[in-house]
């Protein structure tokens, strides 16, 4: 027995993953919508705004807490 054909192949992790987080993407937008507990958390919504913000700079849109570093961390989500 090769050690090839025990573990799987890269392709199939990646794979696996990618639909793991979007199955998980699709449930906490369907489990926010209607608890009042919600599964997103605030530091992620927090992180989204400042990537928005680093995207589009509008001072019309208020404060942003975090400085640009988070912002551009945040764009790769």
């Amino acid at each position: 027995m090769t050690l090839t054909t025990t573990i799987p192949p890269f392709k199939a992790f990646l794979t696996a993953a990618a639909l793991l987080r979007v199955g998980l993407i699709i449930y906490s937008e369907w489990h926010d919508a209607r608890s009042v507990v919600k599964y997103t958390d605030i530091d992620y919504r927090v992180f989204s705004d400042a990537a928005r913000f680093t995207l589009n700079p509008n001072p019309s849109t208020g404060n942003v807490a975090q400085g640009p570093l988070a912002g551009y961390i945040g764009l790769g989500e």
